[in-house]
């Protein structure tokens, strides 16, 4: 049987987003904010934490990774690269929200 500390020598330390965490960062993501500005990042970090553990640099980071993701899934569904356009996904809305009020039109909700 493992004592105390190897079971804490074996505990993660990598970031785990909580699923309302997640929720956030795809919304704040798929309305625009695909490359967040450092102010974004603290804004988006500070909004996060209510919700649990996080770090301006975990939320750079999946942002960046999200990013990739979805354009590897882009690359996979559509290879030739003619059925998805290089618009942000909140161009295909129906209204346009001008991006230095998005944070604030998000978080009003949240």
């Amino acid at each position: 049987m493992m004592s105390e500390m190897e079971i804490e020598r074996y505990t993660s330390q990598r970031w785990r987003p909580t699923d309302d965490q997640v929720k956030m960062m795809t919304n704040i993501f798929n309305y625009g904010v695909t490359h967040p500005s450092r102010a974004q990042v603290v804004e988006i970090t500070s909004r996060l934490r209510t919700y649990g553990d996080a770090s301006e640099y975990n939320v750079h980071c999946w942002f960046n990774n999200h990013g990739n993701r979805v354009r590897r899934w882009q690359a996979e569904i559509d290879p030739t690269g003619t059925q998805f356009s290089q618009l942000p996904l909140y161009m295909y809305g129906k209204t346009l929200i001008r991006s230095q009020f998005l944070l604030i039109f998000f978080f009003y909700y949240y």
